[in-house]
């Protein structure tokens, strides 16, 4: 069972009154504490923004902003991923995009109609070749057309 903290049940407690106009208790009680979870992450991120006059950078949080290297990086990895993704299979494609969009494997299996353990042997190889293509592509040379101006 959930430990409940002396906080959430005192502000359950002061709004006890609209307990009673409620059916269904527990999908209250659990909409109650997502609140004080966002109103802590609030908190936590304004404290962290805050800083003291005096204070280097070196103390500080890091940017949550990518910065032009990251940028930089994703673009390529994406031309990288573009240039290969066709050469997957379209099963292969399927699979690797519904996973990556969040699909746990027994949804998987249902959409494909084969058995968790079928469908996570497909999945691996799915991966395999994707990584083998990025690292074929990575070696090739590329000749790319640079303009001057």
């Amino acid at each position: 069972m959930p430990r409940i903290s002396f906080k959430t049940s005192a502000c359950a407690f002061s709004r006890l009154d609209d307990l009673s106009a409620v059916t269904n208790a527990r999908a209250w009680l659990m909409r109650a504490l997502y609140h004080l979870f966002i109103d802590a992450t609030r908190r936590k991120r304004r404290q962290l923004s805050i800083s003291l006059p005096g204070d280097d950078a070196a103390g500080a949080p890091p940017s949550e902003e990518a910065g032009p290297e990251r940028l930089a990086e994703a673009g390529r990895l994406h031309e990288r991923l573009a240039a290969v993704w066709d050469r997957l299979d379209t099963e292969q494609k399927a699979l690797l995009s519904l996973h990556s969009e969040g699909h746990d494997l027994e949804e998987l299996a249902a959409i494909f109609g084969v058995n968790k353990n079928a469908l996570s042997a497909r999945l691996h190889r799915a991966r395999q070749r994707l990584a083998k293509l990025l690292a074929a592509d990575a070696n090739s040379p590329a000749l790319r057309l640079v303009e001057n101006q």
